[in-house]
């Protein structure tokens, strides 16, 4: 009796997830799928050290696009408009990347740890080619480990994908780094020439941030810019075939999701930023940059295992 009553149950619950998947056209099965390919892919794990080597790579990052940018151009805003960049990719990290930065190196040399907060940008931009040097250094271990971790998770997704060996995983780790490097610095160029012009209109003297156009482009861009990222990664991180509507599709659900995680963890931090800086102390902001991170690097997983799930749908 219990066990044809389990049965008809599961019958029942199998013919309404069909029904379901049909009228969503293959949605509902193949999100379903993600999920499971994400567990089993122990992808949470993953996100946790994708964050834990970021805090490493994000400083120096910032350091060599803002020594690159100002050697070249000789223009502040230029610098501006990368950590703008920053603080609307990384809500929590605007405060730590501006102090870290105009703070480096004050006495014209790379400090001890416990000196890092009391750099200047000033000397940074007397001494660009030592800072520039040490921070590459820094850079090549650590940026190569995120964006390492990261390639390989997203490959995981994909199963049957070939093997990469030691050297091409950080070989495309290092590529994926000087690649973030050129799109921002390249976004922050046409940013600062768009504003630029825009000052030349007549009626354009007015503050770029009260004008509606600016700020719907202050907010779209960030958007863009994290769509194209993970449309990039989803195609060519997997050591496999990749079809373009498969990495598009899984890039517009991870930026569709973190564009929503990231107006509610702004919210968050709204309402629990004291609390945290009373457990956590001046480690806050710390912690706080560490969790959206992680959150941000589970978007990116499961956008990737999507994408794989919409590929082996498809090859079915």
């Amino acid at each position: 009796m219990i066990d044809r009553l389990r049965r008809e149950t599961k019958e029942r619950v199998g013919s309404l997830f069909q029904w379901a998947d049909g009228f969503s056209r293959g949605s509902l099965g193949v999100s379903i799928q993600a999920i499971r390919s994400f567990n089993e892919a122990w992808a949470t794990e993953a996100a946790a050290a994708i964050a834990y080597y970021a805090l490493f790579s994000l400083f120096p990052l910032l350091i060599i696009l803002v020594v690159v940018s100002s050697t070249l151009l000789q223009n502040q805003d230029v610098q501006d408009q990368i950590l703008n960049l920053v603080s609307e990719i990384l809500p929590p990290g605007e405060d730590l990347a501006r102090e870290n930065l105009q703070r480096v190196l004050e006495l014209g040399r790379l400090p001890p740890a416990q000196e890092i907060l009391k750099e200047n940008v000033q000397q940074v931009m007397k001494l660009r080619v030592p800072v520039g040097i040490a921070a590459a250094l820094g850079l090549l271990w650590a940026s190569t480990s995120v964006f390492t971790a990261l390639a390989q998770n997203i490959d995981r997704a994909w199963q049957g994908a070939a093997k990469r060996n030691y050297l091409k995983w950080r070989i495309l780790g290092l590529s994926m780094a000087g690649g973030l490097m050129v799109g921002l610095l390249v976004v922050s160029l046409f940013l600062e020439s768009l504003f630029g012009l825009l000052s030349q209109i007549p009626g354009g003297n007015a503050p770029i941030y009260e004008t509606w156009f600016l700020k719907v482009l202050s907010d779209l861009i960030p958007v863009l810019l994290v769509f194209l990222i993970s449309f990039v990664l989803y195609l060519w991180a997997p050591n496999t075939e990749v079809r373009r509507s498969e990495a598009g599709w899984g890039a517009l659900a991870a930026t569709f999701s973190w564009t929503v995680s990231k107006m509610a963890f702004s919210w968050y931090l709204v309402i629990w930023t004291a609390r945290h800086q009373l457990v956590y102390g001046s480690l806050g902001a710390v912690v706080a940059l560490m969790l959206w991170v992680y959150l941000s690097g589970m978007i990116i997983l499961y956008g990737a295992h999507l994408s794989a799930a919409i590929g082996q749908r498809r090859r079915i």
